[in-house]
């Protein structure tokens, strides 16, 4: 005769390959880490012209960060303005620069915040805001 306590954890180990369900144990998403975050306008002599750069060191503890981006505000009418992609430089270093002209952006504005907006492969954000430093 099988004792009751081992007819239990027999049922319960049966159970799910009687019924076709599996059950996983949901492990939690960490989300992204931003360690830095830089905004701002620099005059590049090279090029002859203002250069609007994003400089962010974002990691994800699962190692699944996908995206870097940075959504620009002006902070002095309070609308949304455009997203920039960032590119991976050196992990975990996202850089982006943009020719001032090619944006619509004034380099003497001093109003504009920038939300550096870190993604990883489940969806999981992690926002900073920072000011996004004018050239004057």
């Amino acid at each position: 005769m099988i004792p009751s306590s081992a007819f239990s954890r027999l049922a319960l180990v049966l159970l799910p390959v009687a019924t076709g369900c599996v059950v996983y144990a949901d492990k939690p998403n960490l989300v992204p880490r931003i360690g830095y975050a830089d905004a701002g306008c620099v005059w590049d002599p090279a090029q002859g012209t203002h250069v609007l750069y994003f400089d962010v060191d974002a990691t994800d503890p699962e190692g699944a960060l996908i995206d870097v981006s940075a959504d620009v505000y002006d902070d002095g009418v309070g609308v949304y303005l455009a997203t920039y992609a960032l590119d991976l430089e050196l992990s975990p270093v996202w850089y982006s620069a943009w020719i001032y002209q090619s944006t619509g952006l004034d380099p003497g504005y001093g109003l504009y915040s920038a939300d550096i907006v870190a993604t990883d492969v489940e969806g999981a954000q992690t926002v900073v805001t920072v000011p996004l430093w004018s050239c004057f």
